[in-house]
């Protein structure tokens, strides 16, 4: 049986040779990151943060069951963050801010469980 996987973040059955940056991730986790991240584009509060970085934690720890390498984190986010209706509406200086944080965000939930 075939998991669901959200259009346009996978299309391809995960190679064995090394990573497989269009591999599936669920639905479920990524609807998660999109919304978190479109209520932080919003307003980059105290609250609002924590549910970013609960979604990416939640994805990071998705990508290394899957043997991913951070890069495919940041690649799920990347994409994640280009569709979220939001950050369109943010000034451009403070939306690479923004993504620079949550890029940060990214290192941190997946290098968390090596220190």
């Amino acid at each position: 049986m075939q998991s669901k996987s959200t259009p346009g973040l996978a299309t391809k059955a995960r190679r064995t040779d090394g990573p497989d940056f269009e591999a599936p991730l669920s639905i479920r986790v990524t609807l998660r990151l999109s919304g978190a991240l479109d209520s932080y584009a919003t307003r980059q509060d105290a609250g609002k943060e924590h549910a970013l970085r609960a979604a990416i934690q939640t994805l990071s720890r998705e990508v290394r069951s899957g043997r991913f390498g951070p890069e495919r984190l940041v690649i799920a986010v990347k994409g994640a963050w280009r569709t979220t209706p939001a950050v369109a509406r943010l000034d451009t200086a403070v939306a690479e801010q923004v993504f620079e944080h949550v890029v940060n965000m990214c290192m941190d939930a997946y290098y968390a469980d090596f220190h």
